[in-house]
């Protein structure tokens, strides 16, 4: 049986540059190329690594949807969660540990909204200085504006992870409950 990497199974990657991978490597360089490979070799285990390749940040527990197959609509689950969000030297002190052990990439938000967090851009930023090569965000997008998708991508961004629970109006309604603005605690 042939080992298969995420990167074969993938639903799409869109990008007006061809391969994501082959223009964030023009970008970034030797760094990124010697990432990819890692990643590769790790996925398909081939190789262990000391430190770990990727990190998923969780800065807080916070959507403004309530999708019905999340855990932000779970009433049972939703009792885990917590109103603190991650604090911005917390961040800086991981992000100084990766450096010092070479961690190249990262995401933020995976069951929770990073747009949410006020503090994103800066975490981005921060993340670039301290020598990540592909730092991404998972997001539902609908808080994300012209003015703050520039303010990421300057800021380092590499790569947005857009999800959506319908192909259609109608079936989003089915699955969503929004969250009014002003009921957000990081705004």
């Amino acid at each position: 049986m042939k080992n298969v990497t995420t990167d074969e199974v993938k639903a799409c990657d869109y990008s007006r540059h061809g391969d994501i991978n082959e223009y964030i490597g023009s970008l970034k360089g030797d760094k990124y190329e010697i990432y990819r490979e890692n990643w590769l070799q790790a996925s398909r285990c081939e190789r262990e690594f000391n430190f770990p390749l990727f990190l998923v940040f969780e800065t807080m527990f916070q959507c403004n949807f309530k999708c019905v197959m999340c855990i932000h609509s779970a009433q049972e689950k939703i009792k885990y969660g917590y109103k603190e969000r991650l604090p911005f030297n917390k961040y800086k002190e991981i992000m100084d540990e990766c450096l010092q052990y070479y961690c190249p990439s990262l995401t933020i938000g995976g069951t929770s909204e990073p747009l949410l967090d006020v503090n994103l851009a800066d975490m981005i930023g921060y993340a670039n200085e301290s020598g990540f090569v592909d730092t991404m965000i998972n997001t539902n997008a609908t808080l994300l504006t012209e003015e703050r998708g520039k303010e990421l991508i300057k800021n380092g961004l590499t790569r947005i992870r857009i999800g959506f629970d319908g192909a259609t109006a109608k079936t989003l309604a089915k699955s969503i409950k929004i969250t009014p603005p002003g009921n957000s605690v990081f705004r």
